[in-house]
């Protein structure tokens, strides 16, 4: 069993694992995992159940602020790709 020391350091690595995601696909199967710990901690009494409450909605505010990013990087790479590609054309166009 873990102390709730252990427990609140644990959750902030896994937070900050969370805000470092590199893909939506790592995202998901993060949240998940932090679904499990704080089920852990609740199951447990590691915590106060008011303090396992405020480490679900950190978790869910990260999730959400790095869905977010991710989705904006997403959307700008395709922008970039098509920009590269329209480029190309021109290129290619002026040179033939």
């Amino acid at each position: 069993m873990i102390t709730k020391d252990q427990g609140l350091k644990f959750m902030k690595f896994r937070l900050m694992m969370i805000l470092t995601a590199p893909t939506l696909a790592a995202l998901d199967t993060l949240q998940g995992l932090a679904s499990k710990d704080t089920e852990y901690l609740r199951q447990h009494r590691i915590m106060a159940p008011f303090e396992v409450q405020g480490v679900e909605r950190q978790v869910a505010a990260a999730v959400r602020t790095r869905k977010r990013e991710l989705k904006r990087e997403q959307a700008a790479a395709i922008v970039m790709t098509a920009a590269m590609a329209n480029m190309m054309q021109g290129s290619h166009a002026s040179a033939s």
